[in-house]
């Protein structure tokens, strides 16, 4: 069932790449929450980029299938990773999934308003960020006649560049609850920055439907 979107929640206006204010935050980590979270996390390196913009993050969300942002395109190619690894894009949502030998799938948790999490990125060595989950937040309109509208929630955490496509977890168990895409300074109501996530019923949506399934199946 679709979470009832506040409604104090602000439109999504900036688009799914988008990213406003200082490029490159987070503390530097060596462990993870969970051995199972470290187990999934893939860091997009590209050879020859030391610039932060060109790194990013993917996690691992099913048997050999991996999810990260579609604006990370470029460090996947740089990275290493065939076109023919690609699965799709999805038509909808800043999501890109691709076939991997590399982790093992980390288990899926729903996101609750007020829950605490932690996220994982990559800027050339692993960044991780804390927060609670702030707002759901849609579009005022879909992309196209045939396109849903768009949701995602807001955590608020001192991420960046580097943030793209990695996983949020849930803070208590480690349970992948979404997929970080963009992050804004200056929203009205909201203290520092906030961080954008898709949650996992929209990522596992948009993965059967590049697949050529019906959600569930």
């Amino acid at each position: 069932m679709r979470r009832q979107v506040l409604a104090a929640a602000v439109s999504l206006l900036m688009s799914a790449c988008a990213l406003v204010g200082d490029p490159v935050t987070g503390e530097h980590v060596d462990v993870f929450l969970t051995p199972s979270v470290g187990n999934a996390f893939i860091g997009l390196n590209p050879e020859g980029f030391t610039i932060a913009e060109y790194r990013g993050a993917a996690v691992v969300i099913a048997p050999g299938i991996a999810v990260t942002n579609a604006h990370n395109a470029k460090s996947l190619a740089q990275a290493g990773i065939a076109d023919i690894d690609i699965l799709g894009r999805s038509p909808t949502y800043d999501l890109l999934f691709f076939r991997t030998a590399r982790g093992t799938p980390l288990a899926h948790g729903n996101v609750f308003l007020g829950e605490n999490v932690v996220a994982y990125g990559n800027v050339g060595d692993l960044r991780v960020v804390k927060g609670a989950v702030k707002w759901w937040v849609q579009e005022d309109a879909p992309l196209c006649s045939d396109c849903p509208l768009r949701y995602a929630f807001t955590y608020g955490a001192p991420g960046g560049h580097g943030f793209s496509g990695g996983p949020v977890v849930d803070a208590q168990n480690g349970l992948l609850v979404g997929i970080t895409f963009g992050f804004r300074d200056g929203m009205e109501g909201a203290d520092g920055r906030m961080m954008y996530a898709y949650d996992m019923n929209v990522v596992m949506q948009e993965l059967a439907r590049v697949q050529g399934r019906r959600p569930g199946q």
